[in-house]
């Protein structure tokens, strides 16, 4: 077994990894070579604790949420796939929706219709995840994330947690 996957194995408790992954089977065009790896955390502290390991040991790091906007060269890619779909809670109350970064659009506008609060319709059929959705700005059918978004919370290269508000 590669010596970083045994290191990443000891260091994060449960964290899903494998080496040599066909990007194709992730992506929506059905394209791409292999990734040297990919790690698929659980939570956030899963996954701050990759980018920290990943940032020290110097491998090159690529997100992937549902790999809607993604094209892989048949070459592949020299680095780490960081997959989130298992970062993917939706929870609503108090007026309020919170979503983590690998929830599907389609996740937030059922929980957001299912409490009753506009705004997020648009969201519905696009196909892509949270966290892509409010980096770029998705949006629409008149709707997008900047009109519904009120705090978000990052994490950066380093491993270290932000927060910045709609404005």
């Amino acid at each position: 077994m590669n010596t970083f996957i045994k290191q990443a194995r000891a260091c994060i408790p449960g964290l899903t990894i494998r080496e040599r992954v066909d990007m194709r089977d992730y992506t929506t065009f059905r394209i791409g070579g292999p990734a040297d790896y990919m790690a698929e955390p659980q939570n956030p502290e899963q996954l701050r604790a990759l980018r920290k390991l990943l940032r020290d040991s110097e491998i090159p790091a690529y997100i992937l949420g549902g790999g809607s906007n993604m094209l892989v060269a048949d070459e592949g890619l020299r680095g780490a796939v960081i997959r989130l779909a298992g970062i993917s809670g939706v929870t609503a109350g108090a007026g309020v929706i919170k979503a983590w970064c690998g929830a599907k659009l389609s996740k937030l506008a059922a929980v957001a219709c299912g409490a009753e609060l506009a705004g997020l319709a648009f969201s519905a059929g696009i196909p892509g995840t949270v966290g892509g959705a409010v980096c770029m700005n998705a949006g629409a059918y008149g709707g997008q994330m900047s009109d519904a978004v009120t705090r978000t919370v990052y994490l950066d290269e380093n491993g270290e947690y932000g927060e910045v508000n709609a404005e």
